[in-house]
């Protein structure tokens, strides 16, 4: 159960006592090589437009990355939000063999990864207008 997005979906209202946050992005196992993120279900069920937006974005960065095969509901740290009303989508490659083993190291990442991922976020942040 992720630890962090659920103590800040439990209080919410203390750390945003005016306004909540409109969206949540959760970049979660971005860096490997090969990177392929695919729509999560979870995140189309609970952020169709904010899913759909992000991906068109990223689509047209780099293809390659951003994939238009969907992938079944994961539970990490976009759940939390999401049920407290907080559209959220996660960008996570669920093919990640080394994830918690020793083989789990910095030569796994790409720069060119993370700066799709970056370079995603920060075009959409710029352009999405909620509507």
């Amino acid at each position: 159960k992720p630890k962090g997005s659920t103590y800040f979906s439990n209080n919410l209202n203390q750390l945003y006592p005016l306004s909540r946050p409109e969206l949540a992005i959760v970049p979660d196992l971005v860096c490997k090589k090969n990177l392929v993120l695919k729509p999560e279900a979870g995140s189309i069920k609970s952020a169709p437009d904010l899913t759909d937006a992000l991906w068109k974005i990223g689509r047209r960065i780099d293809s390659r990355i951003f994939s238009n095969q969907k992938t079944g509901e994961v539970k990490d740290d976009h759940t939390p939000l999401n049920q407290v009303g907080i559209p959220s989508v996660l960008l996570i490659d669920l093919n990640y063999p080394e994830f918690h083993s020793e083989n789990d190291d910095l030569d796994k990442c790409s720069p060119v990864s993370l700066r799709v991922v970056y370079e995603t976020i920060k075009k959409f942040l710029i352009v999405y207008d909620g509507n």
